[in-house]
């Protein structure tokens, strides 16, 4: 977390930039952590979903090479949903 002058020395540095070109501050605007972290969640969430239908499938098939490739899908996905959501703290 940022102390009280570093909050006030930021707040500074976000006016200079407003009033030195409004549109690049404007974009800056739009992008906010929590948005990128949202759609990181749901890209983890998608890879998580494929990775237990795949591990599944890598089961039932009995196919080993599948169920490592999947499985490590999955674990890679929670760890990615693990990561977006401390982010969006």
């Amino acid at each position: 977390m940022l102390s009280h002058h570093e909050r006030r020395r930021l707040a500074a540095i976000e006016q200079c930039l407003e009033a030195d070109d409004p549109r690049l501050a404007r974009r800056f605007d739009r992008w906010t952590p929590s948005r990128v972290s949202r759609r990181a969640a749901r890209g983890a969430a998608l890879m998580i979903m494929v990775g237990a239908v795949g591990t599944l499938a890598g089961l039932l098939l009995a196919i080993p090479s599948m169920l490592v490739v999947f499985l490590t899908a999955l674990i890679a996905g929670l760890f990615l949903l693990a990561r977006a959501r401390r982010a969006n703290r």
